[in-house]
């Protein structure tokens, strides 16, 4: 997704507030619909959505009403900063000025009442040339996109039935994971009670639901989701979870051995090692996640 998201070329904007875009090759070589394709896929196979969409842009998407587009949408910036003038005209002068200087250029994007315009009516008409840039001019590759989202699945019809269920899974949320969370996306493997092995588990699982509580307290370098990353591959939760429960299992430490934690994302575990007190887990799970390279790129 952060291919679709960010390398394809079909969306252009700040990494959580994208736009489409528009350009004609991608368009010719239908790219807006294979990347429509490769999100609906995505979702339905569990895995994550966009999560990056700008709000307004979902929402014309599905077909709802939009709310307040915001002017730095715009990625051009010699677009960006005429619509900037216009905004910061406070008088008839300032008006009259905008409409000598940039008049044609607004009626080329398709206000042609530009020369008449006064100053009570600047604040639509802004709104108006924002919306023709952003969400109207857009307007075809947003079609090829819904169009590859139809081709698997019919996603972007639940999507119009439902578009308050599916919004998390196009716009970003700023929704840091908890650790009550996380602690139920995992399980763990323990030896027979009563047997050492058991005891020096349920010391590291300690020592580990620890760790757990100084990364949502920000004592490290690292979050939550980066240990997540570390265990799944993946940055966040799945819509429908994962395929199974996270599992933990557990490795004998060795005399004058440092071995690090690991884990493997395709199976869902990570080992830990038996007998950790909370400092030395703490960090040895830092240095393994800090020097890892996962897949994190799902």
């Amino acid at each position: 997704m952060n291919e679709v998201g960010g390398k394809m070329g079909v969306f252009e904007g700040s990494v959580n507030a994208r736009v489409f875009t528009s350009d004609i090759k991608l368009l010719e070589s239908e790219t807006y619909r294979k990347a429509g394709q490769l999100v609906a896929m995505s979702i339905l196979n569990g895995g994550p959505g966009l999560a990056c969409l700008a709000k307004p842009v979902f929402q014309h998407l599905c077909g709802c009403t939009t709310s307040q587009l915001d002017v730095d949408l715009i990625q051009d910036g010699n677009t960006k900063n005429r619509i900037k003038k216009l905004q910061d005209c406070s008088s008839t002068e300032d008006i009259n000025k905008f409409i000598e200087e940039h008049g044609e250029w607004a009626a080329d994007m398709g206000y042609t009442d530009i020369y008449s315009l006064k100053l009570p009516q600047k604040e639509d008409v802004v709104n108006l040339l924002v919306k023709q840039i952003v969400l109207i001019r857009t307007s075809a590759a947003k079609e090829q996109f819904v169009q590859g989202c139809d081709d698997v699945g019919n996603i972007m019809k639940l999507m119009r039935r439902h578009p308050q269920q599916f919004m998390p899974l196009f716009v970003y949320e700023d929704c840091q994971l908890k650790r009550r969370e996380f602690k139920k996306l995992y399980t763990v493997s323990f030896s027979d009670s009563g047997s050492n092995n058991r005891t020096q588990e349920e010391e590291t699982v300690y020592s580990f639901e620890t760790f757990l509580e100084e990364l949502e307290g920000n004592q490290h370098e690292i979050s939550l989701e980066d240990l997540l990353i570390f265990m799944t591959g993946a940055n966040k939760v799945p819509p429908l979870g994962f395929p199974k429960a996270i599992n933990i299992d557990f490795y004998a430490k060795e005399e004058n051995v440092r071995r690090y934690p690991y884990s493997s994302t395709c199976d869902l575990r990570l080992w830990l090692p038996r007998g950790c007190q909370p400092e030395e887990l703490s960090e040895l799970l830092e240095f393994a996640i800090l020097n890892s390279h996962g897949f994190g790129k799902i």
